[in-house]
């Protein structure tokens, strides 16, 4: 319990911290909000000139875009620990403090990093989801959005500790991390584009669960939505069973 309410401090502390620098927060959600309109508007942009693709309507695309933009967004909240996992903690040697502290090392990393300058950005991309949901007209189906969304978090984020975790084998100042969300840009359209063996190796790689199949599932497309949250549970555990590999090979840098 007391871990709990010191685990809840430090992530009040890095919520508000961004605001001590006002300019350079409000720089950053001005940044968000114009990156999500650029996408939007080159999207319907796009629709106005076809009537479709690859047999999704507009509304559909974009309600697809939003799924991965807010889990994307999520994502840099959430998980920004794991860009300086690297650097940070194994090089500079911050891992030794971290291991000092009651609690898991994992979600203190998360806590310590949390950015609350990206949770403008998450309100823009539910914002447009929102609004695609409500144009096509979803109904009931609208229910498997929150937990449908919560488990495509929970694979990506699963994929970035995996990938950061590679910093305990190999050690480097720099990090894969940016690489994975590089690939998640793929998930953004709909899978038919893709030739079927790009299909197969996106779901193998657990790309195709971060929009694709939750949203295809939601839009009456897929079938395979009872797939969804077991695949995003078997992979948090692999994924932090992998840290916890790392972690036992960890050795203090003596900083």
């Amino acid at each position: 319990m007391v871990n709990a309410r010191g685990l809840a401090r430090r992530a009040f502390v890095q919520l508000r911290a961004p605001l001590r620098f006002r300019l350079d927060f409000f720089t950053s959600v001005f940044g968000n909000v114009i990156v999500m309109a650029v996408g939007g508007t080159l999207l319907g942009t796009m629709f106005q000139h076809i009537p479709s693709l690859a047999g999704w309507t507009g509304w559909e695309v974009l309600f697809l875009w939003s799924w991965l933009e807010t889990v994307v967004a999520l994502a840099h909240f959430s998980c920004a620990g794991l860009f300086v996992l690297n650097r940070r903690y194994l090089v500079d040697g911050e891992m030794d403090r971290i291991l000092l502290r009651p609690g898991d090392p994992l979600l203190g990393i998360l806590v310590d990093n949390i950015a609350g300058q990206e949770l403008p950005g998450v309100a823009v991309a539910v914002a447009v989801m929102s609004v695609a949901a409500w144009k096509l007209s979803i109904g009931w189906a609208a229910l498997m959005i929150v937990p449908g969304v919560l488990g495509s978090l929970g694979v990506f984020a699963s994929i970035l500790v995996a990938f950061a975790s590679l910093g305990f084998h190999v050690k480097h100042t720099g990090t894969a991390v940016g690489t994975v969300f590089q690939a998640a840009s793929y998930a953004r359209y709909p899978f038919e584009l893709y030739p079927r063996a790009v299909r197969y190796l996106l779901v193998i790689g657990l790309l195709g669960f971060l929009a694709y199949i939750p949203a295809a599932t939601v839009l009456g497309r897929l079938t395979l939505g009872w797939v969804h949250l077991p695949v995003s549970f078997a992979a948090m555990a692999a994924a932090y069973g992998f840290f916890r590999f790392g972690l036992e090979r960890y050795s203090s840098s003596g900083t």
